[in-house]
């Protein structure tokens, strides 16, 4: 499933109880856009988005084992993702791969993947075996992005999710991070990665980098028509908004500070699991306690 194609959004308890003013502004948006939504129990973190499972299709979801090497040692944090999906009546068969749900983007036949998930899996990037059995539970064409960790970086990426350097604008677009500000060669390699494969990419860029948060704009929430970016109060904010603008023509654009929750390395996406719900009595409320 696209973004384009959601129409509900989930979000942890757990964001109203630790970012209640956050979350307060964040659910207000989707009742005044008209987005229905509710709260997920049961999460141990807030970020939602990288342990339930991937929508395959508006009645298929991929269950997949969450074990992430950045929770190495902070087990207590790793959510039960069967659990979870058992709470809202959601029955999965899990698979034994271990990734993560913010590690893909979905784009036309294709599926976009930082090619940590190798590493993770203890397999090599040549693995024929295990790509082709990834694209099969999948049921898309696997796209490898190349991710390569900076430790002594401390705005460097340590998660390898493809949703913080890409987003899926349709047809062959793909509006890309600004990347190219902090590592101009990695943003390189996957800019060309993608347009060996068709798609024409545009990446962000600032005058004035501000590498604390300017990563945090590609990871914004695309519920069907609209689209609700991170802004952080400074002259970024607008230029980032007309990029996305520009890459997504006629979608409804609103914005929410995003600072408080950035600074912990997620942004609009990583909190929020936007899914194709079908219609009924329950679904069609817009959730407000």
């Amino acid at each position: 499933m696209n973004d384009f194609d959601t129409n509900f959004v989930y979000i942890s308890r757990l964001l109203r109880s630790d970012f209640k003013p956050f979350c307060d502004e964040l659910t207000g948006l989707f009742s005044k856009l008209g987005i229905a939504w509710d709260f997920l129990d049961g999460t141990r973190d807030i970020w939602v988005r990288d342990f339930m499972p991937v929508q395959l299709s508006k009645d298929s979801f991929w269950g997949y084992k969450y074990n992430p090497d950045y929770l190495l040692g902070k087990e207590q944090y790793i959510s039960d993702q069967n659990k979870i999906a058992k709470n809202i009546n959601l029955e999965l068969d899990i698979s034994d791969i271990v990734f993560d749900g913010g590690n893909i983007v979905f784009a036309g036949e294709y599926a976009l993947v930082c090619d940590k998930v190798f590493a993770e899996n203890s397999r090599s990037k040549n693995d024929k075996e295990f790509i082709a059995r990834l694209e099969k539970e999948l049921g898309k064409k696997l796209i490898f992005l190349p991710w390569r960790a900076h430790p002594s970086d401390k705005n460097g990426d340590i998660y390898g999710h493809s949703d913080g350097f890409v987003k899926y604008c349709g047809k062959n677009k793909i509006l890309m991070s600004s990347h190219a500000d902090s590592y101009p060669s990695e943003a390189q390699d996957i800019k060309l990665i993608l347009e060996f494969h068709g798609f024409s990419v545009e990446q962000m860029s600032f005058a004035k980098p501000c590498y604390e948060y300017d990563w945090a704009y590609i990871n914004f929430l695309q519920i069907g028509s609209h689209i609700i970016m991170p802004s952080f109060g400074s002259a970024n904010d607008e230029i980032a908004k007309e990029f996305i603008t520009r890459a997504f023509a006629g979608m409804r654009i609103s914005s929410i500070n995003c600072q408080k929750i950035a600074s912990l390395g997620g942004a609009l996406h990583c909190v929020a699991w936007n899914i194709f719900k079908k219609s009924n009595a329950t679904n069609d409320k817009f959730m407000s306690a």
